[in-house]
């Protein structure tokens, strides 16, 4: 009994200890991506996955050898662990046919890896970028080079700085500042609604 309370204990504490770090983590990365942005230009850059045509990517085959692409998953497929929307499912399976495709993540998740699966396609967790190591075993798994892989991802450390240390193309997806944009457009439009109201009344009460 006393080893069963020793390990819910050491279970729990482990859990706290992993959620802390997750945090730091998180917090950390946020802050090194505000930096780099500063100084690391991708080569090409969209607000939302969708905005990456397919007949675009293959104008870079056709001009600089591009074969493979390397996919994010979070912040890139999907916001917030939800779901993969069925409309990016159906960009990826396109992409497919044109391009050797592969999923790198420094998470796991199960659900990834059966999409991953059905599609036809490699997914490699845990990778740890930006380390170099992830995106070379990547390439490798596509057969190949890194000069001819295109990695898509929304981190300029993990993803672009990863990327580009690794001597491959990099296109960021901010989907952030997607959403701050849509965000004032809406505020602008409410701004010019209340002024509309404001000036009918003032003529009407004339």
């Amino acid at each position: 009994m006393k080893q069963i309370c020793y390990n819910i204990v050491r279970f729990r504490i482990g859990g706290i200890i992993m959620k802390l770090l997750e945090t730091m983590y998180t917090k950390i990365t946020k802050v090194i991506n505000k930096v780099l942005s500063r100084f690391i230009i991708p080569d090409k850059q969209y607000q939302n996955i969708k905005d990456l045509n397919v007949d675009e990517i293959m104008e870079l085959k056709s001009k600089y050898g591009i074969g493979g692409v390397i996919l994010d998953i979070d912040g890139t497929i999907r916001e917030n662990f939800e779901d993969v929307d069925y409309r990016n499912i159906k960009w990826i399976i396109r992409l497919k046919k044109e391009f050797k495709v592969c999923m790198v993540s420094n998470g796991r998740d199960e659900n990834i890896k059966k999409l991953a699966d059905r599609i036809g396609i490699n997914y490699f967790s845990h990778s740890f970028k930006p380390m170099k190591r992830a995106f070379i075993k990547a390439s490798n798994s596509m057969g190949l080079d890194p000069e001819n892989v295109l990695v898509i991802g929304d981190e300029y450390f993990a993803d672009v700085f990863g990327a580009q240390r690794s001597t491959m193309w990099a296109a960021s997806i901010d989907q952030k500042a997607f959403r701050n944009k849509m965000k004032c457009n809406n505020k602008e439009i409410e701004n010019k609604n209340k002024n509309v109201q404001n000036l009918n009344q003032t003529i009407n009460e004339r």
